[in-house]
């Protein structure tokens, strides 16, 4: 069984198993430690990436958006983008930090972290929704994109930004984690391999004008 979740009621899991006697694979959730497969997307090396893409563009102020109530998957973001902080020596400043009570955008946190002084002079939005958020505050503000504010975000879909403009972005690898997935049941099943995580890493890439001609950079 192929179970595709990016959240679990406590206790659902272990139900599942003592009903099920198959080998059983989760997509986009893990539980680690509990006899099952795990494949997902590596959300922690993709804002990592974003981070160090930005800071090679000379930025110093790099934000991060998301929401309170993480989902396992932006948590995984957030932790990387933090580790990147880190690892560059830059500290993690709570006002560059815009998280909402809730999964849908809070342009409030996002007005209030992009009108700080100092601001962020670059963001990393942990979902695809957040993006055209951020754009939109930073228009209201009169805050040029991406001269005054960079905006990277993390794209769970392959659907290219209505932004209007090419722009970076990092692309979840469904299809191959759907790939993967089914060559994990099938050797648990044909060649009697354990069950284990794999985590499948996002490619940064361009969305907008240049995604729809095949470019890439």
């Amino acid at each position: 069984m192929i179970l595709v979740a990016n959240r679990m009621k406590p206790g659902f899991l272990g139900a599942l198993q003592e009903t099920v006697s198959v080998p059983l694979v989760l997509v986009g959730y893990c539980a680690g430690g509990k006899g099952v497969g795990c494949v997902a997307n590596d959300g922690f090396a993709g804002a990592r990436e974003i981070v160090k893409y930005l800071y090679g563009l000379g930025h110093r102020r790099i934000g991060f958006v998301g929401d309170r109530g993480m989902l396992q998957a932006v948590r995984t973001r957030f932790d990387g983008y933090k580790a990147a902080l880190a690892e560059l020596n830059l500290a993690v400043q709570n006002e560059f930090i815009a998280l909402a009570d809730s999964a849908s955008p809070d342009r409030c946190s996002i007005e209030v972290m992009l009108s700080g002084a100092p601001r962020p002079d670059a963001v990393v939005a942990a979902t695809e929704d957040l993006v055209p958020e951020v754009l939109d505050v930073a228009s209201r503000l009169g805050l040029g994109v991406p001269d005054q504010v960079n905006v990277v975000g993390i794209w769970d879909t392959a659907e290219v930004a209505a932004t209007g403009e090419c722009r970076p972005r990092v692309v979840v690898a469904w299809e191959e984690i759907g790939r993967e997935a089914v060559r994990m049941v099938t050797d648990a099943i044909e060649k009697g391999r354990r069950l284990n995580t794999l985590l499948i890493p996002p490619e940064l890439t361009w969305g907008g004008a240049a995604e729809q001609s095949g470019a890439k950079r």
